[in-house]
């Protein structure tokens, strides 16, 4: 996902989706905010929320300057939504490839279960952020200048990216091993991409966040060691005690559970913790559903909670905008909060 989210960088797609959303904004930044919030939505649902927060965050960071309207109202739609749209589909974020492990459930039966609650967490975030930013969203947008017609090589990458979005979903309908398929599809679009480009191809594999992908290993192994411990245990039974509740109270109580240790930790390790509490068994499906809405939509609470949002973090830096934990936790703990409650009443 990070090899597909380099190419789009890298040819500028992004870029242009950025400008593309300034003009269609016709001078109104609200207008703006809800393209913005658009598109990172089909980028998370389609190309994991790394992708939102990592390389469509500089993109959208870059538009509001050339609009010259504040930025944050738009940047902070890019982290909320990396988050809110991550259980769209399997492929919207490797935390859920994480918690079902080899139990994927197969696209039809995955839309079922996340398609209400995606809906609705979506929609709560939207309106809560649009209320909490309404102050900057009054403002005009400055006219830019159409982007210059897409070389062959631009228009090659978005037909690669295209293509390989759609190999996904066809992958998941499928119920193929979506970690292979993904691996093979970015190994085959950076071959198309880059040809015999050495600049490019190193420009993308460059790009690839490799401490992050240490720190997944590290967490495997990490929890790996805490199943020779009775903690796992003892939380599985836990979740297992909520089964007497009422559904809609249980899916409260288990989801602020996992929520919490999120925000406390962070959103990879807790969802392999979740993997390990599935392997005793004793929470019901609609529990683990629960489980996967609070570790996926949970993170959206404080900015450590999610890798994603650490990667749209330092992606701020590099463009010269600074948000702080503590002020993103002031937006956070209101949108994240509310989204979560929300989504949880209707897994």
């Amino acid at each position: 996902m990070m090899v597909l989210g380099g190419i789009a960088r890298e040819r500028g797609v992004f870029d242009r989706l950025a400008i593309l959303a300034v003009r269609a904004a016709r001078d109104s930044a609200s207008r703006l905010f809800a393209i913005v919030f658009g598109v990172a939505t089909v980028i998370t649902v389609f190309l994991s929320n790394d992708a939102a927060a990592v390389v469509l965050t500089p993109a959208v960071a870059r538009a509001a300057k050339r609009g010259n309207v504040p930025p944050l109202p738009h940047l902070f739609a890019c982290a909320f939504v990396a988050n809110a749209a991550s259980f769209v589909l399997p492929i919207s974020n490797p935390a859920n490839l994480v918690m079902y492990g080899a139990h994927l459930p197969a696209l039809g039966a995955w839309v079922v279960a996340f398609a209400l609650p995606s809906l609705v967490a979506l929609a709560v975030t939207f309106v809560v952020l649009r209320a909490l930013m309404r102050n900057d969203l009054h403002g005009s947008v400055s006219e830019v200048e159409p982007p210059a017609a897409a070389d062959a090589s631009t228009k090659r990458a978005i037909v690669v990216l295209v293509v390989a979005c759609v190999a996904l979903v066809v992958a998941s309908f499928l119920g193929l091993p979506l970690g292979l398929t993904t691996l093979l599809l970015g190994a085959i679009a950076l071959g198309v991409t880059a040809r015999f480009e050495i600049a490019f191809f190193r420009a993308v594999i460059g790009g690839v966040d490799w401490p992050v992908l240490a720190l997944t290993a590290g967490l495997f192994a990490g929890v790996g060691l805490l199943r020779a411990t009775p903690a796992i245990a003892m939380a599985a039974a836990l979740v297992g005690q909520t089964t007497s509740l009422a559904p809609v109270l249980a899916n409260l109580v288990v989801g602020g559970v996992f929520a919490l240790a999120c925000n406390i930790a962070n959103n990879l390790p807790v969802g392999l913790i979740a993997r390990a509490v599935a392997d005793h068994g004793h929470e019901s499906a609609r529990s683990f559903r629960a489980i996967v809405v609070a570790v996926d939509l949970g993170p959206n609470i404080a900015a450590h909670a999610s890798l994603a949002t650490l990667l749209w973090l330092s992606a701020l830096r590099r463009e010269g905008v600074h948000v702080t934990a503590l002020g993103f936790l002031r937006v956070g703990i209101v949108v994240g909060t509310l989204s979560l409650i929300a989504a949880l009443l209707v897994t």
